[in-house]
């Protein structure tokens, strides 16, 4: 069973997981008997019975759901708190959805502007969100224990109690860059699953401001289309065989998870008509224009710094914040303290908590 919150890491940790050749079962909805309903129907028909089902504590009947499922190990994906508040902050989605952007070749600036930041000023998700920046004083509104975000995002007690001496904690840093295969690995030894090969996907961010704005395509005379995309894009693109990658032939790639190319007829067609110079061009100056617009929205983040000062100067939201983390983080802190020790924002976070209470 996976129990993986939001803002956790959790989109790129389901990826990882499929490389360990098992099936990832979903459901949502507050109804317990729909949710066990699905997942007994996957179970079934499930050939390998290698199978992943998630929870979240957004359910009715919550003990009885657990109950039922209560032999199954719990993997748990935990992150430092203060840096889980930072990444919901600035939780951005494309204009487009999950659409390919499609651009005139003179027309570029177009990916300027296309990102907008979902979470509101009452820290509630809006899906139809124009919202151009992050909003930190939102964070009020957040850590009200009544809000409904924390169940999504924070809390896991009432799902935890019923796995005591059978949870499996993976702290988000553990799946970042060079340390995630190994950890995969891991995973597949203690669970007995296919060790997976060695991949790049494994240190790839594969959330980030780069894959929002892409995959597009760009557009040039004659229907010439040029596909700008990151290699493990979760957005569906042309399955063609036949594709001529331009990656070598570009000046200004700055990310290795940027993959160009363009149908094998279409290359073709420049090269007879010779233009392929030409939009060689094209594409390096759209690359730059790439690269200026995902700095444009790095130095709109919040940073841990300001989540820091922020608390530092209201010790009143640091009181709330405080006392919910000491209720919620009870059971990691009892099965893996090292992982707490590790969390260096929670340590600082805790000291400015302190030094608040002796002033």
């Amino acid at each position: 069973i996976g129990f993986l919150l939001h803002t956790n890491g959790e989109k790129a940790f389901s990826k990882f997981l499929t490389e360990l050749q098992i099936e990832l079962i979903f459901s949502f909805g507050y109804d317990a008997k729909l949710r066990y309903e699905h997942y007994f129907k996957n179970l079934s028909n499930n050939q390998s019975k290698k199978a992943l089902i998630f929870l979240d504590q957004h359910i009715d009947l919550n003990e009885k759901f657990c109950l039922l499922m209560q032999d199954a190990p719990l993997l748990v994906l935990v992150r430092d708190p203060l840096d889980a508040l930072r990444s919901f902050l600035n939780v951005r989605a494309s204009l487009n959805g999950e659409k390919i952007w499609t651009l005139r070749y003179d027309d570029l600036l177009k990916i300027d502007n296309k990102i907008v930041y979902v979470h509101d000023e009452r820290a509630c998700y809006n899906p139809n969100s124009s919202q151009k920046y992050p909003l930190i004083d939102s964070i009020k509104s957040f850590i009200d224990k009544t809000h409904w975000m924390l169940d999504f995002s924070l809390n896991r007690n009432r799902i935890l109690k019923y796995y005591e001496n059978n949870m499996y904690f993976i702290d988000m840093y553990e799946i970042v860059g060079q340390n995630c295969y190994e950890t995969l690995k891991k995973i597949a030894q203690d669970f007995h699953l296919k060790i997976p090969e060695k991949s790049l996907i494994f240190e790839q961010r594969l959330y980030s401001i780069l894959t929002i704005l892409l995959p597009c395509v760009i557009k040039f005379d004659d229907d010439i289309k040029v596909f700008i995309s990151n290699h493990y894009s979760y957005k569906i693109l042309p399955n063609s065989s036949k594709k001529h990658i331009l990656n070598s032939q570009l000046s200004h790639i700055f990310d290795d998870n940027i993959f160009i190319f363009l149908e094998q007829n279409d290359y073709y067609k420049i090269k007879k008509n010779h233009i392929y110079d030409k939009i060689l061009k094209q594409i390096d100056n759209f690359l730059l224009i790439l690269k200026q617009a995902i700095e444009v929205e790095k130095n709109k983040e919040v940073k841990i710094l300001d989540i820091l000062q922020y608390f530092r100067s209201k010790p009143k939201q640091a009181k709330v914040y405080k006392e919910i983390l000491d209720k919620e983080l009870i059971f990691i802190k009892k099965e893996r303290p090292d992982i707490v020790a590790s969390w260096k924002y929670y340590q600082e976070f805790e000291k400015i908590c302190e030094e608040l209470e002796r002033n």
